[in-house]
Order: C-alpha cells, then structure tokens, then sequence
C-alpha cells in the first residue's frame, strides 16, 4: 500500500493500529478478547481509510476595470492556499489589481497541494488612451465623420473592455488617428474641389501641388481605406494631409495682368497616357468686334508630359510617365488639342 493514495489522517490510524497489532504478533500472554479487540479496530480503520485528492483544482478568472485598473478575481471550486501578491477573498477566491499590460501564467495549490495554472493577459491601452486623448476632439457632420465617430465609440468601448485583446486595442489606436486625419483631409478636399473652388485668381505653378493632393486623396477618404503594417501605409493620412497644408501655403494669387495657361481639369482624371504640353510663342492686344483682348499663339509639343503635373510632380496615381501621340496613315491631319484659360474654359 502507498501512503500517497489516502489522507494523512485516515493513513495515521490505520498506521497506529498495525503497530498495535504487530505487537501483539510478536508477543504472548494476550487474552483473546484483547486480540479480537485489535483485529477489530485494524479492519475498522482499513475500511475507513480515504482516498487521497488527486484533482486539480477549476480555476476561472474574471475582471472589472477601476479607477486603479483591472480588477482580476481567481476563483476555485475548492479551497485553494494563498497566492502571493493576491489578496483573499474567501477560501476559494483572490483578488488582484493590475494597473498595466499582463502576460503570466499564475499557478494555484489545494490544501492538498494539487497544482493547477491559468494564464492571465491584459493588453497595453497606453496606445489607445492617447488616441482618445489626442484624436477624439474633432466636430462636424457628413458620412466621413459619422465614420470617424463610430470608430472613436469603438475604440472607448476597448478602452472598458479589460479581456480586449492586444491585436484590437492596436488597430484601435491606428484606426482612430487615421480617421481623425480622413476627416481634415476631406474638409480641405470640399474647400478645393475643382468643381467649386475659384483657381483663377491664383498661379498655375502654386495651383499644381493643390490639385495634385485634390487627386491623390479624395478617393481615399472612404471607408474603404484602411491602414496597416501589411499594407505598409501606417501614417498615410497624417502624411497626406501634412503635405496638403504645404500645398495651401503655397497658393499664390496671380498679378492682374499676368498670362498663362489655367488648370486643364480633364487632366485630372484622364485614363488616356498619351500626353503633351504647351508653350506660349506668341502675346498680343488684339480688337475682337470692339473689345480688346489678349491673342496667345500657342505651339503643342508631343513630349509625353502630362500639361498639368510635367515629368517631376506625379499625378494622382503616383505616375509621371506618359506616351506622345502617334499619327497612323489616316490620322495625320487630324488631332484633337483641348486647351484651358485662366477661367478653366475649354477650346
């Protein structure tokens, strides 16, 4: 027989009991009633022995977010002995509160000294507080708002949420800086949208790096777009919109008397990659039915330059490469060439 395998105190009688018995074995003079006596009490305690506890303690966890941090209660179901750092609650349940990011395996005894472990994590909010923090202030109205403000809620949701993972809380953090730039971004993208902003009074040279951000991120403002380590596009927005408000520094309002070629906005959004340029050759007053106006003469150059970004710019698809034209047999006298005043009218 293995002691192992039942109590202490059941093994104990059963062990005083075969000590008495064995003296008697050893040595005479004992009535028989007195042997009796012993073999009776042997067989009592050899019956009543208790098998020993094997089993693990169940152990379950559950939290509460404090003003100190998150409250983690151990509970067993049975009686378990101390843990250190944890304070008791009751034979079968600890306390503990953690004020940061967690990722332990915690270890619990029974009285019988079975062993039983559970692992504890807790995601690192200092990310995601700061966002809320520092994104979380922004108003206005419109569909790229309403976005921003569903994921600002969500994130706060995470914020209180303490078995949130640590993957959510991150995308969290990322989301709502993104959104909070999204919005900037398509403010100024409604403020020069070509259909509405007034680009005459401006130069053409300070109208490009405008339009140039205006193409490359009103498309993107959407809720389609997303940031992430994947993608490699972590701090896009913010980048984009820190190089728009450079753009708008740059705006320079044009002399009254001042010629030149106004934004051709079919450019903009052209699928075709056959591009050229235009060059002023020629400037005189001229007496059009009485009212005297500038006559430009104007020569087109087939370089493949796109007339509004050229070769050093990129369009809004990143793109500053383009093919000339080519005239077939049957095309050679016959091109089609748009040209754009200061007011965007087309000829």
């Amino acid at each position: 027989m293995n002691p192992d395998d039942y109590t202490q105190e059941s093994w104990n009688k059963l062990q005083g009991d075969l000590d008495v018995a064995e003296m008697f074995y050893e040595l005479d003079g004992f009535k028989q009633e007195e042997i009796d006596l012993v073999v009776d009490r042997l067989e009592q305690n050899f019956n009543a022995l208790v098998p020993a506890d094997k089993t693990a303690p169940t152990v379950d966890l559950s939290y509460e977010v404090t003003d100190e941090g998150v409250k983690v209660t151990l509970t067993a179901n049975e009686a378990i002995q101390s843990i250190d750092g944890w304070t008791k609650v009751s034979d079968t349940q600890y306390q503990r509160v953690y004020a940061g990011a967690v990722d332990e395996t915690i270890t619990v005894y029974d009285l019988a000294g079975n062993k039983a472990e559970v692992q504890l994590t807790l995601a690192d909010k200092t990310a995601l507080k700061e966002a809320i923090e520092n994104f979380g202030n922004l108003e206005g109205s419109g569909k790229v708002y309403d976005n921003y403000v569903k994921v600002l809620n969500d994130g706060k949701a995470l914020l209180e949420d303490p078995e949130a993972t640590q993957v959510k809380v991150d995308n969290a953090a990322r989301n709502i800086e993104t959104c909070y730039y999204k919005v900037l971004v398509a403010a100024l993208n409604t403020k020069y949208d070509p259909e509405t902003f007034d680009y005459s009074k401006y130069t053409t040279d300070s109208i490009i790096p405008v339009q140039n951000m205006y193409g490359i991120t009103h498309n993107r403002t959407n809720n389609n777009y997303q940031e992430n380590e994947a993608q490699g596009n972590i701090g896009q927005m913010k980048g984009w919109y820190e190089e728009y408000l450079k753009a708008e520094a740059g705006l320079t309002l044009a002399d009254q008397d001042e010629k030149y070629i106004g934004l051709n906005t079919d450019a903009l959004s052209s699928s075709s990659k056959k591009q050229g340029n235009f060059n002023v050759i020629k400037q005189e007053i001229v007496n059009v039915d009485g009212t005297y106006k500038i006559q430009l003469t104007m020569e087109f150059i087939n370089d493949g330059l796109h007339p509004i970004y050229g070769s050093e710019l990129p369009n809004a698809n990143g793109s500053t490469k383009f093919s000339k034209f080519s005239f077939g047999e049957s095309d050679a006298k016959k091109a089609r060439v748009h040209t754009y005043d200061s007011k965007m009218g087309g000829g």
